[in-house]
């Protein structure tokens, strides 16, 4: 008799994940993180997702910025619009800093402790796997987007 045996892909995202609770719209928020921050977000793309049992894709806005010289790349996902949410857990999550880092001098905690004296913003808190179940699946397809983006930014299409 054969045994089956179940094929699972374990998935672990390139970000460090920080949450944002902030009422502002996300090109005021980026604007403010700009001014505070010395950040300059640029807008990225609109990432389309389908929710699983959802009848169409929704989009959600992401910003980027990279500093080439720190190794840094950070981006801002708009967790909401006006039909659904990505994200359910944790409770009104307003925005996700997706951070790509190959220095490891960079400190996640500082940036946490920046956020957190912006008045604008209402709480910043490290998310690494604390985002709900079909967190892994989103982080993939957004590494996908995010690839193709810069693929496509690449060869000039």
């Amino acid at each position: 008799m054969t045994k089956k045996i179940p094929f699972k892909i374990q998935y672990k995202p390139d970000f460090s994940v920080i949450g944002i609770f902030c009422p502002a719209k996300d090109y005021r928020l980026c604007w403010i993180l700009n001014h505070e921050l010395k950040y300059d977000f640029q807008h990225f793309g609109t990432f389309q997702y389908k929710n699983p049992g959802s009848e169409n894709a929704e989009s959600f806005n992401i910003f980027e910025y990279s500093n080439e010289v720190l190794f840094l790349r950070v981006f801002m996902l708009n967790n909401k619009n006006d039909n659904t949410v990505l994200f359910k857990s944790p409770p009104q999550l307003d925005y996700l800093m997706l951070i790509q880092s190959g220095d490891s001098r960079y400190n996640i905690e500082n940036t946490i402790k920046a956020l957190r004296k912006i008045p604008l913003i209402n709480a910043a808190y490290h998310l690494d796997n604390k985002l709900g179940k079909n967190s892994d699946e989103v982080l993939y397809d957004l590494e996908l987007f995010i690839a193709d983006v810069d693929n496509s930014a690449k060869h000039g299409s």
